[in-house]
């Protein structure tokens, strides 16, 4: 049975429960878990598009931090900024499903495999941003179950897989210069996502969104003063 136990969520703006997680099979608190925006927000990269270098170059500027991930020597990069607006990206790289996610809050960059092995039988799990946060760190939801992940950790904390854990496919942080001169041939995230009036509205809610968490968190180190 799916049950939802909205109230006992961090939900300051009493933004309404519209997840449909299973919150009975948890392994946190859920107090914990504080409910930032809507189901929703961030436009998710499902078919992102790539440059090459010469292109790549052009777009970007050369020291622009991106998250760069290679498999059999076939490199993929994504922007930082770009990444900024999405958080997540669900793309494949060399036959394998992976997961680019990026928190800006706590500026983490990791990717996952997207295959999980749940009790026996493959899964290829599609994930977005929730609009919630746990310890400052993005919580992703899977599309299958609306289970709750910590980004991270990459584990499962609340829902369906709740205890299950994503395997980690080895990135950098490095430059948009230095990812080109590793790999020539690499391809990089192109800036025609396809979301531009979702960019720019997303760009207004996250400064307004992490201003007032910052000015949250800064009164509560002047109390603990």
């Amino acid at each position: 049975m799916i049950t939802t136990i909205s109230s006992q969520f961090n939900n300051p703006k009493n933004l309404p429960f519209t997840w449909k997680t299973d919150t009975i099979n948890r392994s946190v608190n859920l107090s914990e878990i504080q409910i930032v925006l809507p189901k929703g927000s961030f436009p998710t990269l499902d078919t992102p598009k790539f440059v090459n270098k010469v292109e790549g170059l052009e777009m970007f500027f050369a020291k622009e931090p991106v998250i760069a991930v290679a498999i059999n020597g076939i490199a993929k990069a994504y922007s930082l900024n770009i990444l900024t607006m999405h958080e997540i990206a669900n793309d494949e790289l060399e036959g394998i499903p992976i997961l680019v996610t990026y928190c800006p809050l706590c500026n983490s960059g990791i990717v996952y495999n997207r295959v999980l092995n749940h009790n026996g039988e493959i899964e290829i799990l599609e994930f977005e941003a929730s609009g919630m946060l746990r310890n400052s760190d993005m919580v992703m939801l899977d599309r299958k179950t609306e289970t709750l992940w910590q980004q991270l950790m990459g584990n499962a904390i609340v829902g369906t897989y709740n205890g299950a854990e994503l395997d980690i496919v080895p990135s950098l942080i490095i430059s948009v210069e230095e990812f080109f001169e590793r790999y020539p041939n690499g391809q990089m995230l192109s800036k025609k996502t396809g979301f531009t009036d979702s960019e720019k509205n997303m760009a207004s809610i996250r400064i307004k969104s992490m201003m007032k968490i910052k000015i949250q968190y800064s009164t509560f180190l002047i109390v603990i003063k």
